[in-house]
């Protein structure tokens, strides 16, 4: 097989899109950091009112019950937003990656 059918058999593959979505949406998280850790200490003194020791043990099995599921639904997820990030024309990416976060934002409400 010649090196243009390896690259095209990935392209086409699932897996490619989720970490192209993976990225996209990395990019998208970084870009809420700021206000994130402005809310941290209150998300704290929240979580430090409704503690209660005895409900860990259901807590815990609770999410590890659901954690298969939200991984496959994640990865589809990603699949389909990396779809999209890879079928952009390169000079839609340019714009964005040189973009102030302002700039950016207004770039993807647009979209």
């Amino acid at each position: 097989m010649t090196l243009a059918t390896e690259v095209q058999k990935i392209k086409d593959s699932k897996a490619f899109y989720a970490v192209a979505g993976a990225g996209d949406l990395a990019w998208e998280k970084l870009q809420e950091v700021p206000t994130r850790l402005q809310e941290v200490p209150a998300r704290l003194r929240d979580l430090q009112a409704k503690a209660d020791a005895r409900d860990i043990p259901n807590v815990a099995r609770s999410y590890a019950t659901q954690a298969g599921a939200k991984a496959t639904e994640l990865f589809d997820e990603l699949a389909e937003r990396g779809k999209t990030v890879v079928g952009k024309p390169e000079s839609e990416h340019a714009a964005e990656i040189t973009a102030t976060p302002a700039e950016a934002e207004r770039i993807a409400k647009a979209e």
